[in-house]
């Protein structure tokens, strides 16, 4: 038998006799946070948006590598729909399609009016493999042509607020 000696108690913790963290397959996170990753769009970007699904902006590409066997993924912007639904699909850059599940490609939003609202989109991905290393960027495509989404500003005031992706690990509890 192995014994760990040990604590957590939050503040105060000490560390194992005889641990061996060698292994590939230990993972450490580096902080308490339970973002794995975070992507933001600051400068100006108006997105238009058709019936074709298409990448948001290749510099919200993101890899993470999975602490659990799920995370949640949310993106953040401004959005105007004017009649139309918006879906959302989430892309696997590194393999070139997009993720399976059925979580991961929904409709999200719909403006009866030429609102430009503030939103939040939501994905889901379980199954995930903790230590192997995921590629995920936001696709977008509109019920018909055309919406948009806005993000960021050059310096202005009264701009849009900040475009946000995020990976947030889900935790074993779920």
């Amino acid at each position: 038998a192995t014994t760990l000696k040990g604590n957590d108690y939050p503040g105060s913790e000490t560390t194992c006799s005889y641990l061996d963290l060698t292994s590939a397959t230990n993972i450490m996170p580096a902080s308490a946070s339970p973002f794995l990753s975070t992507k933001i769009q600051e400068t100006y970007l108006l997105k238009t948006i058709s019936t074709i699904y298409t990448e948001y902006s290749t510099n919200f590409r993101t890899s993470f590598k999975a602490q659990s066997a799920n995370v949640m993924i949310e993106f953040r912007a401004v959005i105007r729909c004017d009649n139309r639904v918006l879906y959302g699909g989430l892309y696997d850059y590194n393999a070139g399609s997009f993720w399976t599940s059925p979580q991961t490609q929904n409709r999200f939003n719909y403006n009866d009016e030429t609102d430009q609202d503030y939103s939040v989109i939501t994905w889901w991905i379980d199954g995930l493999t903790p230590g192997t290393t995921y590629y995920v960027s936001p696709y977008f495509r509109s019920s018909s042509n055309y919406s948009y989404i806005y993000a960021g500003n050059s310096g202005s005031a009264d701009s849009f607020a900040p475009g946000i992706f995020r990976v947030i690990d889900g935790g074993s509890s779920v």
